[in-house]
């Protein structure tokens, strides 16, 4: 991912998003979702801390705000064009996303390093393993993820799970690249010279560690942008103390 990310400043530049500030793009699905502030606000805060740093660097482009930077579970329907939830009945969808999560224990994930793509800037996701290491709290994503795909595979309901592709990592996108960027350099470094530096020096930061404690079941657009988003369920996981 990163190697690609320096092949394409070195060579044909960022893949520029057309979509993301047009009203025309109608392209939504279903997604399970966990928002890091409304699990952890101090991890949040330090991720826009270093969003804000990187703005200075290359203003032009789209940055999640705070309360929009998110993890994807999974996406139990894939974004496609003019979906709408008059395409499906909703009660199913939440009530079987709720019995799939029903008695899961909280878990963690710690927030180590940055990435990119040519299209994006992503805040690297890693389970926390604990002390003890691997043991049954560590496969709780992978658990998480497993009984939604049993869930809706095994129902009438239509999904289109790992349609795209299989989703094994966790992560955070936090900037999409919507605008070419600078290369001049006849007084100043480039917006890629700068881009490249600044990135450079957060790639193995530790952001913190959250617990995740609450999943969500939403309507979106694309980009998970909350003024396109409706949610349509909630389920909380059991504390880990709690867990037998």
């Amino acid at each position: 991912m990163w190697q690609r990310f320096n092949q394409a400043l070195h060579n044909e530049g960022v893949s520029v998003d057309h979509n993301i500030h047009s009203n025309a793009d109608t392209r939504r699905g279903v997604t399970a979702l966990a928002y890091i502030e409304k699990n952890d606000t101090q991890v949040a805060t330090r991720i826009s801390e270093f969003l804000m740093g990187l703005q200075q660097v290359i203003p032009n482009q789209y940055f999640y705000p705070t309360n929009e930077l998110h993890l994807t579970m999974l996406s139990i329907i894939s974004c496609v064009d003019d979906f709408t939830l008059d395409d499906i009945h909703t009660p199913d969808y939440t009530a079987l996303f709720q019995e799939a999560l029903s008695g899961l224990p909280e878990f963690n994930i710690t927030f180590e390093g940055v990435t990119a793509t040519p299209d994006c800037v992503v805040i690297q996701g890693v389970v926390d393993h604990g002390k003890s290491g691997k043991n049954e709290e560590n496969d709780t994503l992978a658990l998480l993820r497993q009984r939604l795909r049993n869930a809706f595979k095994s129902s009438t309901l239509s999904s289109s799970i790992d349609a795209r592709y299989t989703l094994k990592t966790v992560h955070c996108t936090a900037v999409r690249f919507c605008s070419p960027l600078n290369t001049s350099s006849n007084t100043k470094a480039s917006e890629s010279e700068l881009l490249l530096n600044y990135l450079e020096r957060y790639r193995n930061h530790n952001f913190g560690t959250i617990t995740v404690k609450h999943i969500d079941l939403v309507f979106n657009d694309w980009y998970q942008r909350l003024n396109n988003t409706k949610r349509l369920a909630q389920a909380s996981l059991v504390k880990i103390n709690s867990v037998p």
